[in-house]
């Protein structure tokens, strides 16, 4: 599934750009990013409310620091599930890229 997120006046919401095309409302404003370190080569989830690195997701790929943070959360990602692919032109060098 690919995902368009913006923000309207009211709540956050993500469009499906995928053959649903479901529009998904959240609750809450989207709080935990991905992100890569090209200086050290890592990947790590961010909190965007304090803007620091989720303690224990600093990881060498992308799928491994996902699923150490569902881990921290007690919500561990079954081995041999895979992670999906990155969504096509994201940017992870932080949040505004």
């Amino acid at each position: 599934m690919s995902a368009e997120l913006f923000q309207k006046t009211g709540p956050w919401s993500a469009k499906d750009n995928g053959s649903l095309g479901r529009e998904w409302v959240f609750q809450e404003q989207l709080r935990y990013y991905v992100v890569h370190d090209t200086r050290s080569n890592s990947w790590f989830i961010c909190d965007r409310f304090t803007d620091t690195p989720v303690p224990g997701t600093d990881s060498s790929s992308r799928e491994y620091a996902i699923r150490c943070f569902y881990k921290g959360f007690g919500l561990p990602i079954p081995e041999g599930s895979t992670v999906g692919p990155a969504i096509a032109r994201t940017a992870y060098s932080g949040e505004t890229g």
